[in-house]
């Protein structure tokens, strides 16, 4: 694997900075200083050998090669997170098993779980009403609604 790659957090940083033109927006995006974004840019263009930046006055703007790798960047952080909403959204499929109290279940649960239903009718639902409480693994419950005092 090519070595540049190591800076990926570097890269994360520099898309932020370059797209928002500002070390400060992009620290308070990041949730980090501006002097780790400062740092990690001056680290990358080292490393790189080549300069993302130049400054005029309090402005940032980026040169011809700032240009290409925040395209380059965005190209390839949009397909990174098409890949990770991909294997997230999956279809859900199976069933449901909820155990709680007889009263919890008929005066909140099942008037509430309807929408529920309604946008997920491939998922069968099943409701233990019960005011003993359940062996989880031997009854395969996947969720346990009850209140301790």
């Amino acid at each position: 694997m090519d070595k540049r790659l190591r800076h990926l957090s570097a890269l994360r940083c520099f898309e932020s900075a370059a797209r928002l033109q500002s070390y400060t927006q992009a620290a308070l995006e990041l949730n980090i200083t501006q002097a780790a974004v400062s740092q990690q840019m001056r680290q990358l263009e080292n490393a790189l050998a080549v300069k993302l930046f130049v400054r005029k006055g309090r402005n940032m703007h980026l040169t011809e090669a700032g240009e290409v790798l925040l395209m380059s960047t965005q190209s390839a952080f949009k397909r990174i997170i098409g890949g990770l909403n991909q294997i997230q959204t999956q279809e859900l499929a199976g069933s449901l098993t909820i155990t709680s109290t007889q009263s919890f279940c008929s005066l909140w649960l099942m008037p509430n779980l309807s929408s529920f239903y309604e946008s997920h009718d491939d998922i069968q639902i099943r409701v233990l009403g019960s005011n003993r409480f359940e062996d989880i693994r031997l009854n395969h419950i996947d969720i346990a609604i009850r209140l301790f005092y």
